[in-house]
């Protein structure tokens, strides 16, 4: 019990910073350029940003009101309320590791626009008093402040996009020079409670069946990604319905792996066929670059012409 509470009030803690800490530099990026330290610097810049929400308010509740103001107020409504789905629908079925997808990172920076904002609101006009343009310093200020952290996601990026630097299975920091890194860990079957059937797996686990999902222990089906990749609903559903065909005594056969396989990452990557090594003779293997990218396409496809 006194382990699950600290675990419990970190994971509370991450909920309500992250979206905050995240709209001026994402974690990752303060692991790498402070190590251990991140935490710490993490949490003030998350505290720095509640303030200057309650600021905020304050001003929507008491400062000027213009049409600034209410664009400002509109904006930080909908981060509020984009935020709250997120943690409703996403966070709660995926857990807090969602809270860092890059994807809502830019939602959460939208409350640094509604900040800005706010902040160019409540200055004062050029025909004002001047007693009456000095109080408005705080604004400017804050104006000011929203401006510099804008400017600082350049460095950021540029720290982002300069390389990855990891440890290998020897123990050594390695640095990488390149543009983009994709974490594929892959997927391995939990078995256990199929043992006393005895069925036969490939090395990596998933079970072997033929084409009609059935298995090495007769009458025994198997479908889905138990089988291997890919992974995906299309072939869990049809590798069903095809089992359930043959199981009624009509003889139907699937090959799934005339389909692409996914890698789901905040840039969707997928491949099918051939790779360009170990191809059998008669098949050709065809490369395409696609301008802004460059995407390997395997044609699995017998040398009697193009497509």
């Amino acid at each position: 019990m006194k382990a699950i509470v600290p675990s419990i009030l970190c994971g509370l803690r991450s909920a309500l910073l992250a979206p905050f800490s995240s709209a001026v530099v994402h974690p990752v990026q303060l692991r790498s350029m402070l190590g251990q330290r991140a935490q710490a610097v993490g949490v003030a810049i998350g505290l720095a940003s509640l303030a200057a929400h309650a600021w905020f308010w304050w001003c929507a509740w008491r400062g000027r009101r213009n049409r600034a103001a209410f664009v400002a107020t509109a904006l930080m409504l909908l981060f509020y309320g984009l935020v709250a789905g997120i943690l409703v629908v996403r966070v709660s079925t995926h857990a807090l590791a969602y809270l860092w997808q890059p994807r809502y990172v830019v939602i959460y920076q939208w409350s640094i626009l509604a900040l800005l904002m706010m902040g160019i609101s409540q200055l004062g006009e050029a025909d004002e008093a001047p007693a009456a343009r000095r109080r408005t310093w705080p604004a400017a200020t804050l104006a000011c402040v929203a401006i510099a952290l804008l400017a600082l996601q350049v460095p950021l990026s540029q720290h982002s996009w300069s390389g990855v630097r990891y440890r290998n299975a020897a123990g050594e920091i390695v640095d990488i020079e390149t543009d983009f890194v994709f974490m594929a860990t892959g997927e391995r079957p939990d078995m256990k409670m199929y043992d006393a059937l005895g069925l036969d797996v490939d090395d990596k686990g998933f079970v072997i069946a033929d084409r009609t999902m059935l298995t090495s222990v007769p009458s025994v089906y198997a479908v889905g990604d138990l089988l291997g990749p890919p992974m995906e609903m299309f072939k869990a559903r049809k590798c069903g319905v095809n089992a359930a065909k043959n199981i009624m005594g009509e003889h139907r056969e699937y090959d799934y792996t005339d389909y692409p396989d996914f890698f789901h990452t905040t840039y969707e990557v997928t491949w099918v066929g051939l790779r360009g090594t170990g191809v059998p003779e008669g098949f050709t293997v065809t490369v395409a670059f696609i301008p802004g990218w460059t995407l390997q396409i395997s044609w699995n496809m017998p040398t009697l012409g193009k497509v």
